[in-house]
């Protein structure tokens, strides 16, 4: 705000009147347009006027005085009225507004004034009709001319021409510009930032680029390079990795479908309404049908002014929400590109994406965010990257170690192959005895269980909850009485046609918990007798069912054979003996299942109350899922009956016996021992 320089009373039916000469910078120019004045939030001048078409400076008469507009440029005049008052420059390069002795009503403050204008990105890097002031009429600008604006503007970062790479941003801004959707006028890479409040670089270099999967890094030599990720079509250059390249097991962040939006409201600020906010919503009508409810997320984009670029930015986060991160150290000399350059944010990787050991190996392709390179070159390279939203996991035989992958179509959950649904006891005074689904992980990205129940092995079987994780089954290694307190068990070794069992070992090879963890029952180890046909024992009234409390590391005794300690008879049930059959026991007496308590969920239904009381057995299914498909027999069979023609392993889909038949299908039921006083620590509540 200026300098108010006169301020003098005037008269008007009675009416006290202040005028006064108030000069207001609006931002940086030259500016291309101008379409409205607003004092306290009213319209007092309308356009459009371009600059091209006027004088500079240009008066502008109102209801109430005469408003001075200048355009920004670097050859405009310094200003009469205000050097009548005081020493003014002119301004050079910003655009401003003079009130000359304007009449600001009965009240001594200056308006709030609002100017809409137009002005194009002022920058140097990209060149062409792709960066041409008039582009648009610059009411939009491409992303790629507005970053490089903000890396090379004294009013942002400041850096030096020098500093880029500019054919780097030459090409890519050429490439999204040519992409215009069908039924708009714009580039998809069309935005129009608004920058109504302070705004670091960061924020508003992350905010444009995002809306056409445009990238920035600085390269080895110190300079910022501009490039795009590829939606549809496959990277030139990618760089596969083996499990044997990798330092450590990498650490994989999917995101749980239940969680993901299907429908977003974007707020952009509406150049049809005088730039006032405005929401678009944008839903994804499959994924609100198969959710069964709304799931919204609200993004802030006040870089859009119109309609068909709110949509397109909630298309693209529908697209873009349901995929994860991945982040791994990879070994010194195999962290570079196919041409022998360093990995940097920008480039692609594609790596392992089942366990190693498998016979079939699964790949995903990643966008790398973020690489730190160590200073010794015997350390590892830290690399964190996105899972690329264009391409899916590819299957085929390869050994580990092997950097050849056959591809194949999609991602095809193969059935469980190893299962048990089981009631436990209630865990407080007057609760519910709870059902729980434990399944052995039967594809690397499964991500939990879908269970469904019914009364009858004929019935429909709604869905009546999820398992969210899995377990890891173990097999009693040797004889256990009721009082030691200790258990020997062992890995399950692959089974039929190469299927694993031992996805989540790290559940008990990385266990660090003690005496503490296992008196909160952080890691439960549930362990079950084997009646005739694979069914629970019972026990009295009871099932034969013992739930442990893992109470330390386990220690290695020989190979895939491990001692556990443990505390006994946890979660209501009460310590047993586990000593009859011979032993290694091989799943033939006894089941033994790894699982951390926080992940193991209660399946709820009405019946199941009924249950307890009438002793009558509950049917269940299982269904594997991952961040983008679930099982579904048919499905299941044809990836069988695929991989028999192929003459590739069958693993677990070995399993899968028609396209109709579901696997696994489980029965259940509520002892009525159930129905007692919970044991709690050897003691009744």
């Amino acid at each position: 705000m200026g300098l108010v320089t006169n301020g003098k009373g005037g008269s008007g039916q009675g009416a006290l009147h202040y005028n006064g000469t108030i000069a207001c910078v609006m931002g940086v120019g030259p500016i291309y347009a101008l379409d409205a004045i607003l004092l306290n939030g009213e319209s007092v001048w309308t356009g459009p006027l371009l600059r091209s078409a006027s004088t500079n400076p240009v008066n502008l008469t109102t209801e109430f005085g005469t408003l001075r507009w200048y355009w920004g440029t670097e050859t405009q005049p310094a200003d009469a009225l205000l050097n009548q008052y005081g020493e003014h420059p002119p301004y050079k390069g910003l655009g401003y507004l003079v009130f000359c002795d304007y009449d600001h009503g009965q009240s001594p403050n200056a308006y709030n004034v609002e100017v809409i204008y137009r002005r194009a990105p002022q920058q140097s890097i990209v060149t062409g009709a792709v960066a041409a002031e008039s582009l648009d009429d610059a009411r939009s600008a491409n992303a790629v001319v507005v970053a490089c604006e903000i890396l090379t503007s004294p009013y942002w970062l400041g850096l030096s021409a020098a500093d880029l790479v500019a054919s780097t941003f030459q090409t890519v801004a050429g490439a999204t510009q040519a992409e215009v959707p069908a039924g708009s006028a714009r580039s998809a890479a069309a935005v129009s930032p608004l920058w109504a409040d302070a705004t670091d670089a960061r924020t508003a270099l992350l905010t444009i680029t995002a809306q056409s999967a445009i990238w920035l890094r600085i390269n080895t030599a110190g300079k910022v390079e501009c490039g795009r990720w590829l939606r549809d079509s496959a990277p030139a250059s990618v760089t596969t990795l083996t499990w044997d390249d990798l330092a450590e097991p990498p650490a994989v962040d999917l995101a749980d479908d239940e969680e993901v939006p299907n429908s977003y409201a974007v707020e952009i600020v509406d150049s049809k309404a005088l730039f006032k906010e405005a929401k678009i919503i944008v839903d994804d009508q499959a994924k609100l049908v198969a959710d069964g409810r709304l799931i919204r997320k609200t993004i802030k984009a006040d870089h859009l002014i119109t309609a068909d670029q709110g949509l397109r930015a909630g298309q693209e986060a529908l697209r873009s929400t349901a995929s994860g991160t991945w982040s791994g150290q990879i070994r010194w000399g195999k962290a570079r590109t196919p041409a022998g350059a360093r990995l940097q944010p920008g480039d692609y990787l594609r790596v392992p994406w089942t366990q190693p050991g498998e016979e079939t190996v699964a790949t995903q392709l990643l966008r790398i965010t973020k690489t730190v390179w160590p200073r010794n070159a015997t350390d590892a390279v830290q690399i964190e990257a996105d899972i690329d939203l264009g391409a899916t996991a590819t299957f085929g035989a390869a050994t580990t170690g092997s950097s050849s992958v056959t591809s194949a179509t999609g991602v095809v959950m193969p059935p469980v192959s190893l299962a048990r649904v089981l009631a436990l006891p209630a865990t407080t005074s007057g609760g519910s005895p709870t059902i729980h689904a434990l399944a052995a992980r039967p594809h690397g990205l499964a991500l939990g269980i879908d269970v469904y129940y019914d009364d009858a092995a004929a019935g429909d079987f709604p869905p009546v909850g999820k398992q969210r994780s899995f377990a890891l089954p173990v097999s009693l290694y040797g004889a256990v009485t009721a009082t030691e307190t200790t258990f020997r068990v062992a890995l399950l070794p692959a089974g039929a046609a190469g299927i694993s069992y031992r996805r989540d070992e790290h559940i008990l090879r990385d266990w660090s918990g003690g005496v503490t963890e296992g008196r909160n029952d952080e890691l439960l180890l549930i362990l079950v007798k084997r009646g005739a046909g694979g069914v629970i024992a019972v026990n009295g009234d009871r099932d034969y069912v013992e739930v442990c409390a893992v109470a330390g590391a386990a220690t290695l005794v020989a190979a895939d054979v491990f001692d556990v300690p443990v505390l006994r008879g946890r979660r209501g049930t009460v310590s047993l003996d586990w000593a009859t059959g011979s032993f290694p026991d091989a799943w033939s007496g006894y089941e033994g299942w790894l699982i951390p308590s926080a992940q193991l969920a209660a399946l709820q239904h009405a019946d199941f109350d009924g249950m307890l009381e009438t002793g009558a057995t509950g049917y269940f299914r299982l269904g594997a899922y991952a961040s983008r498909s679930s099982y579904s027999p048919a499905a299941a069979y044809a990836e069988r009956q695929r991989r028999a023609t192929a003459e590739e392993a069958l693993v677990e889909y070995s399993a899968q016996p028609d396209d109709t038949t579901w696997v696994p299908e489980l029965t259940a039921a509520i002892p009525a021992g159930y129905n007692e006083t919970v044991i709690i620590d050897g003691g009744a509540l």
